[in-house]
This record gives C-alpha cells, structure tokens and sequence, in this order.
C-alpha cells in the first residue's frame, strides 16, 4: 500500500484562489514554530503490514499518526505473548525497533546487522525459537522464489513468518538427537510418544530401568506429599500425558480402575471438593490445560514440554487446594450450626446415613445429635429420626417445602406420620407443623443468605420462639 492509499483516503483536493489584502512585512504576524500535526486514522494490522512506505516514513508515522501507533503497539503486545519476539524489542515504549522488525520480513535493505544495532536482536539462537533472537531465519525466506515473485505485500510478510517459523522448527529438530529410553529417562512425565506406546513398554520394563525407576520415583513423590492418591503407575502416566494432550477428555480417565488397596472403584474422579487431592478433581487438570498448553508444544524439545508440564501442575494444585479450603470454612460452619445448614436436603440426609452406626460419626453427625437431644430433652419435640430432625429444620428455612413434602415422613417406630399439620392434644411443635408454615411467613426474610450465619440464625431463632 503506496503512502495509505486505503479507500476514502486519498480522495483529491481542489485548491480556490482568494484575493487577500495587501500587508508590508513589518505588519505580518510571527509565524509559530513549525510543529507535527498529530491525526488519528483508521489503521489495522492488514493495513499495517500491507503498507509500501519506506521505513523512514514508517518511523516518522509513529510520531504523527496515534492511530497507527496504537495499532502497532497492539501487534507487538501480542507477538510478545505468541513468543515470536523478546519483550526487550519493546523497552521504554519505543516501537521503533519493532516497526524495523517487521519491515524486515519484505524489505532487503534492513539486514541482520541493521537489527543488531537496535539491541535485543540476535542472528540465531540455539536457546530459544522467537523470531527476533533469529532472525536469520528471516532473511534466508526473504530471498525466496515465491516472495520475489509476489505482489501483495501482506502476503509476503506472512509467507516469511510463517516460514521463518518453520525453518527454526527444521533446525531444532535436526540438531535434536533421537528421543531414547535414556534420554526420556529423565524426562517420564513430559515423554512425547503415544500413550499406547508407553503403556506397552512399561510391561516391558525391568525394576532396574532408569525410566522404570525415574517413573516411579516421581509418582511416590507426588503420593508421598499427598498430592495424590496412591495410583496404580500406569494411571499416572495416563495423568501425565493427558496434561500435555489436547485430544485426552475426561470420557478417556474416568473408567481407568482404582488401586487395589482403595475403596472405591475407579482411580479419577471429576470434582470432588472434600478432598486436595489433584486426581479426584480432574475438572481443573482440564481447565488449566485449556488456559496454558501451547497449541505447537514442541515434541523433541524436553525442556520447553516440562516448563509446560509444571506451569500446568501447578495450576491443578493451586485450584484443587482453593476449592478445598473454601469447602473446608463451609464445612466448620455446617458441623458448628447443623441446623443453619443451607445444603440440599437430600445431601444432608445422605450423609447422616452413610454414617449412622458406623465407627465414622463425623463433627456434622455429632451436631445433629447434639441439636436434635437438646429439642427431645426439652420436651420441645417428640423422639424422632435424626434424618427428621434435618428434614424438620431444612423446611423451617426453606421456603419452598410444603406439608406435601412433609406429611408422609415416617415416625421412630414407623408406625404413623412423623409429622402432624394440627394436633390440638400435643405441646410438641413437630405435632403442630401448621404453626411452622405460619411463623415462617412472618419471620423468613426474602433472598435468606446461604453464607451470612448471623441472619440464618436470626430467622431460625424468631421462627422457632414463635412456632
């Protein structure tokens, strides 16, 4: 694009003669110094890279035009974050460096060594793959055919990106030696083969195998420190290569069997908030997978596959544990006021029944017993269930639950109803639930908090006093 030649800016200007009055030198005003008119235009990175000015009007734009500036500014940004340059080219917000760069890629008069002078430049690099420390790789697709004999320049500029990529690619690859068993060794948990592959060597593995040995070393570590279960070692490279392979869901974890010395059948589960164990919540293995790995993670390169590897390990923990201290507070707050508890009903009563006559009466358990005791004790309330006694103050702060919910819960003896609407020759409220619905419509605020302990309580104990 000749000197922003974009439709509707270029349109032609007709120049009127005007008669002016005469005025002797003396009488002429001072003229203001001569000052750069700052515009703003409609530039876009198409527009940008499809531009044919010379450099040095390219460098004297980033002065005049904001417009463009800011488009350019946006470009670095992100090539930063896609790695395809350093972020020193930019230091001190001075994108001069970065509009040169980027007019390399078509223009033969900006060499390697005209770069270098800028500083953060660098020919080739045997340590990392980004453009600017390459950027050989620009010139040698600079001279290819297909660029010579290219007239758009957009495409130019992309065709040498895009090979300039590849050659770096070509060019670790070839200085990469073969990934043995001993290399991978050391590098088990970010192993680029198949999982198929792995799975069938590990049967082929000696206890004395330097991959047997790192393998199994690393997953005792993680077991040892309770990051997680104690896993089957098959399991956790299943956990591993998932973390690196986009195309692993959880449909491929679910089914995998659990431990033989565990309790439950199968080793991952998705989300399980009662425990900071990373292979029973799954779901954030997912999540951080999807925000961290790099679509082109490299296959040969071990080093940039582990950087990867830990960022999104550490990420899993990191959620794992949030969740788990969340539940934790929630969790205190349930076990000291059992009857403020504001989980689903069915999930309180499942919990009290996987746990009554067991050795494993919990805090929860105990309060329920605690509550329920000081009600039967007081002559407040009839004998009944502990499962009834949930049921009875879940309704107290739930709007929602009518005497069809409550009229067919089962009495102690499972003789009768637990619950009575209206029982006039009974002092006992369980006996006399219509006063429940009544106190709770004149004392149940709107909208009751499930967190705010304080105003729980407040309405539980103004709906209880009343009933």
């Amino acid at each position: 694009m000749s000197k922003k030649t974009l439709f509707g800016l270029s349109a032609p200007i007709a120049y009127t003669m005007i008669a002016l009055p005469a005025f002797s030198q003396a009488d002429m005003p001072p003229v203001p110094p001569a000052q750069i008119e700052v515009i703003e235009s409609g530039w876009t990175e198409v527009s940008v890279l499809s531009d044919l000015s010379s450099i040095d009007d390219k460098l004297e734009r980033l002065y005049s035009d904001n417009g463009y500036k800011d488009v350019v500014q946006a470009m670095a940004e992100q090539d930063i974050k896609d790695g395809t340059i350093n972020s020193e080219i930019i230091e001190g917000s001075d994108l001069s460096a970065y509009v040169t760069f980027i007019d390399s890629f078509t223009n033969p008069d900006i060499t390697p060594e005209v770069l270098v002078g800028f500083g953060g430049f660098s020919v080739s690099s045997d340590t990392t793959d980004t453009l600017s420390k390459n950027i050989s790789a620009i010139v040698d697709c600079r001279d290819d055919d297909y660029v010579q004999g290219q007239s758009s320049q957009l495409l130019k500029h992309k065709y040498v990106e895009g090979c300039a990529i590849e050659t770096i690619k070509d060019i670790r690859e070839e200085n990469t030696p073969p990934l043995t068993n001993e290399i991978l060794a050391n590098y088990t948990h970010v192993d680029p083969r198949p999982i198929e592959e792995k799975l069938a060597l590990y049967d082929s593995f000696k206890v004395r195998d330097p991959y047997y040995k790192n393998l199994k070393n690393r997953a005792n570590r993680l077991s040892n420190s309770d990051t997680t279960a104690t896993m089957y070692y098959k399991n956790y490279m299943q956990m591993w290569n998932a973390m690196l392979d986009e195309k692993i869901t959880w449909e491929n974890l679910q089914y995998l069997p659990e431990d033989s010395d565990s309790d439950t059948k199968y080793e991952f589960l998705y989300n399980t908030p009662s425990t900071d164990i990373i292979d029973n919540n799954t779901e954030f293995l997912f999540e951080c997978r999807d925000e961290l790995l790099p679509e082109d993670l490299s296959k040969t390169d071990l080093q940039a596959r582990e950087r990867t590897f830990n960022q999104i390990q550490s990420c899993w923990i990191d959620r794992t544990q949030k969740q788990h201290q969340e539940w934790q507070q929630n969790r205190k707050f349930i076990e000291e006021y059992a009857e403020l508890d504001p989980r689903p009903l069915a999930e309180k009563i499942a919990e009290l029944q996987s746990l009554y006559g067991t050795n494993n009466e919990s805090s929860y358990f105990d309060g329920v017993k605690t509550e329920a005791s000081a009600l039967t004790n007081a002559n407040i309330t009839s004998s009944m269930y502990y499962n009834s006694f949930v049921t009875m103050w879940d309704s107290m702060l739930n709007p929602d639950i009518t005497w069809d919910d409550l009229k067919d819960t089962p009495d102690e003896e499972k003789q009768g109803p637990e619950f009575y609407l209206s029982f006039e020759g009974s002092d006992k409220i369980d006996n006399n639930i219509q006063f429940m619905f009544d106190c709770r419509a004149d004392h149940l605020p709107e909208n009751l908090s499930e967190t705010d302990m304080n105003a729980r309580q407040d309405a539980f104990d103004k709906i209880e006093a009343c009933w």
